[in-house]
């Protein structure tokens, strides 16, 4: 049957009291029959309560009907009927049908506390705020001499998302989660949900790095969960809840302060789900790797809450704090194991912790609204991606299918970034295009936007909102997905501005770099978009080395340094082309490392003694060198006798405008008040 006619129902959704509009309400259209009703099909209200579905002609006509007899069924978040026109049917209706739902708040009390949207944090799983409470508590104690000579040299009391090593708070290593370590797991994880195709091999990185360190960690424990994961049966998410409701009753409600909030954990368990792409085996052993990092990092609550206390000037609280971190040793952030999924509803009964089962509980009830398609959108077609200079400014075009929907202030267009990665928020926002006019530059089958100014070659992907859904009490947004977005190399944009990505010097990304006279220093680079052109310019000690040579986008170059003498080599790389420029520049400084060690001191006020062997033929007036009564009062004449350490091949081992301080101690070891004439700066050699 050929494609029939194309009709419209199409209208708002508004409280009966103040005729507000409502987000997240599911509207269900249906043509009434004799006998069964056809389901035309659903959609969802928008921030504004505006709601459109279209459907095609042979969806309803038979051979008696002509035309669609409609009506329409509102239901909230939770699948409950709030509204319904069955007695209000529009009978034979033309191809547009406009209709007004007024619903009363009373029946919309439970989707109202359900429909708070997720708040989109950037950012690791913990916040800068919480995790700034518990150093400021510790600096307390320290100030207080509670953690004196506690933490080992060095390490300080840092507690930062950005530490790769156990991070030591008390008085001993304090390890945190391995989650903890991924200071931007919530923009991958956004993205994840968002369907950009960069951010999931990301996501699975992150996933497949925690295991890696798990499995060096506590290899028996991760042979258990492996066994575990075979299990492939889903959990009865009715009975969890009952249990929870149970275990409330018996042990009240959860602690109101946490150190990571729901609106960080939901998104990462949500990513989690989707990047297992439907594979139950995948996804569970994904959901054992992230949870039982969240429950790890879940049990520091009572970290938390007691450096609150300490911080509210409670004498008592401060004192709990030190006790709790003298007392948690290695093991304040408990092991991060991974955490049988599905759970064992036998095990319920005796978990006393209502975190625990409420993270559980919330992830099934994830799991089932994925597999409902509740939290999967629809897909979007891109056909072809064109551009006539892909310079920043000038127009991209965009053609295929199903671009539109009902959430046009979501649209966006998903650039790569000019550096290769959109994992900050920051360069993802930078990246991305919105419409300068959405009715006539967005529609369903064409979309045109102006390049960002930092939009490099890359996979593009569009933001396009389905809908929202309600799970775990609060509301998820859900996006369409792009037709098999990391395969599909119709959705890859080749332009942007000239880009230097990487240019380095024996794989060090830094402007200033030292290194040894005599060695031969690497340097790499990799600039975008292919075509550009590249050159390279090396100036040693002020002599042109290299003029403009012509490189290509991605290549090396060996430098040679010279040897025996300290150099300065500056390396420059050059990039252009119609769209625009870019400049990176390496400087070398060729220098050794000083051994500056002092191997004398002079103090002259009466007779004093150094190198006396040396002088003094009787061994009876031999003395420690520098050994010398002092009068107090009396002008004393210090020299130090200092060497440079350096070879003397080696611009005849000496270095120039070397300087000191002097430190005069009393006989306690306390500093003593003196004058002294200003240190003499000039240059020392290593040889005696």
């Amino acid at each position: 049957m050929k494609n029939g006619k194309q009709f419209i129902v199409r209208g708002r959704v508004l409280t009966k009291e103040d005729d507000k509009g409502v987000l997240g309400l599911r509207v269900v259209v249906f043509d009434k029959d004799l006998i069964f009703d056809d389901k035309l099909g659903s959609t969802v209200s928008n921030e504004d309560g505006d709601f459109i579905l279209q459907y095609r002609e042979e969806v309803f006509r038979d051979f008696f009907e002509k035309a669609p007899d409609i009506y329409v069924k509102v239901l909230d978040c939770n699948g409950n009927l709030v509204y319904s026109s069955e007695k209000e049917i529009v009978w034979e209706a033309g191809k547009t049908v406009e209709l007004t739902v007024t619903v009363a708040r009373s029946k919309l009390e439970r989707h109202l506390q359900n429909m708070r949207p997720v708040i989109r944090l950037s950012g690791g799983v913990v916040s800068e705020e919480k995790i700034g409470v518990i150093n400021q508590a510790a600096k307390l104690l320290a100030n207080r001499g509670t953690l004196f000579g506690t933490v080992p040299p060095g390490q300080g009391w840092s507690f930062s998302n950005r530490s790769g090593t156990p991070i030591p708070i008390g008085a001993e290593y304090c390890p945190a989660p391995d989650i903890f370590f991924f200071e931007d797991i919530l923009n991958i994880a956004w993205g994840v949900i968002e369907n950009d195709p960069c951010a999931i091999p990301q996501f699975i990185d992150i996933v497949n790095t925690i295991n890696y360190r798990k499995e060096v960690r506590n290899s028996e424990q991760i042979r258990a969960v492996k066994k575990y994961w075979s299990k492939q049966s889903y959990s009865d998410t009715e009975a969890v809840g009952k249990n929870l409701h149970a275990k409330r009753e018996l042990l009240g409600p959860p602690p109101s302060e946490t150190i990571i909030e729901k609106d960080r954990i939901l998104p990462v368990i949500m990513a989690t789900i989707l990047v297992a792409r439907g594979d139950q085996h995948v996804q569970n052993r994904y959901l054992s790797i992230m949870l039982g990092e969240l429950r790890a990092l879940g049990q520091m609550d009572v970290v938390y809450r007691s450096a609150l206390d300490a911080l509210h000037s409670n004498p008592a609280g401060i004192v709990r704090f030190g006790e709790i971190l003298g007392h948690v040793g290695g093991t304040c952030s408990p092991n991060d194991a991974p955490e049988f999924w599905p759970p064992d509803l036998d095990d319920i009964p005796y978990i006393d912790e209502i975190a625990i089962i409420e993270k559980w509980l919330c992830t099934m009830e994830m799991e089932k609204a994925i597999q409902n398609g509740f939290l999967t959108g629809g897909s979007y077609i891109i056909d072809e991606i064109s551009w006539e200079d892909g310079c920043p400014g000038s127009p991209i075009v965009i053609t295929g299918q199903n671009f539109s929907s009902m959430f046009p202030s979501s649209y966006r267009v998903q650039f790569t970034h000019r550096s290769g990665s959109n994992t900050s928020e920051t360069n993802a926002e930078a990246a991305a295009a919105v419409p300068d006019n959405i009715e006539t530059d967005w529609t369903d089958t064409r979309i045109e936007v102006l390049l960002p100014e930092e939009a490099g070659p890359g996979l593009v992907s569009l933001r396009i909102l389905e809908n929202v859904s309600s799970v775990c009490g609060v509301g998820l947004p859900v996006y369409r997905v792009g037709r098999n977005p990391l395969f599909d190399l119709v959705a890859v944009f080749y332009g942007g501005a000239p880009y230097i990505r990487v240019f380095t010097a024996n794989d060090l990304r830094l402007d200033e770099i030292r290194v040894d006279p005599g060695d031969t220093i690497t340097l790499r680079w990799f600039v975008v978009p292919n075509g550009v052109n590249v050159r390279l310019n090396i100036v040693q000690d002020g002599a042109v080395t290299v003029n403009n040579l012509i490189v290509n986008p991605e290549g090396d170059f060996m430098v040679n340094i010279p040897g025996g003498q300290a150099s300065l080599t500056v390396c420059t790389l050059t990039t252009d082309s119609t769209c625009g420029s870019d400049t990176r520049t390496i400087t070398l400084h060729g220098a050794l490392v000083p051994a500056l060690n002092i191997v004398g001191i002079e103090v002259t006020q009466a007779i004093q003694y150094f190198r006396a062997e040396d002088h003094l033929a009787d061994s009876a007036d031999h003395q420690p060198d520098n050994s010398v009564p002092l009068v107090v009062g009396k002008p004393a004449l210090v020299r130090a006798y200092v060497r440079s350490g350096l070879p003397s091949s080696y611009q005849g081992g000496s270095i120039a405008g070397v300087n000191g301080t002097l430190e005069v101690l009393s006989i306690n070891l306390e500093p003593t008040t003196m004058s002294a004439s200003s240190a003499s700066t000039g240059a020392i050699k290593s040889f005696t």
